[in-house]
């Protein structure tokens, strides 16, 4: 299955919190947790709020290149304010680096999907949502699909 910038943008759209504090990061961690370890996923997943970590947890499988792959992912959301799913399809379109798109280190920054946005309605992001472990694809969607779950139990 292929994710479409259409697709994506739209998540972005839909998967809006009405409020998102530490507890609610915790409890969002907790999910992504036990749904990774209900697949055997070998994955770290980590949330944050304004750029600090409200939860962190690297499953079996998982090394610290793990952790800095989610660490360059969720910053290029800070950055760019949008998943980091997107910023790899526009690098990939382009045929650009993300050091030659937006003039920022790839030593910082990922063009990889994994890391999604945690937007609260009528204030914008204020967090991120971020897994590493899999293909690009398989992260981004394991941190989408959790949110959207999180969301319906609210």
């Amino acid at each position: 299955m292929e994710l479409i910038k259409e697709e994506i943008i739209k998540q972005q759209d839909e998967l809006q919190f009405t409020k998102f504090d530490h507890e609610d990061g915790i409890r969002l961690g907790i999910l992504m947790y036990e749904t990774a370890k209900a697949q055997k996923l070998p994955v770290v997943v980590e949330i944050s709020r304004f750029k600090q970590q409200v939860f962190h947890i690297a499953l079996p499988g998982t090394s610290h290149d793990n952790d800095a792959w989610l660490k360059r992912k969720e910053n290029t959301v800070y950055h760019y304010g949008k998943s980091s799913m997107l910023i790899q399809i526009a690098t990939q379109k382009n045929g650009k680096t993300i050091e030659e798109m937006s003039h920022i280190s790839s030593r910082k920054y990922a063009a990889a999907g994994g890391a999604f946005p945690i937007m609260v309605k009528n204030v914008g992001l204020v967090g991120v949502a971020a897994v590493s472990g899999m293909t690009s694809e398989e992260d981004h969607i394991l941190a989408a699909d959790c949110i959207r779950k999180f969301l319906k139990e609210q």
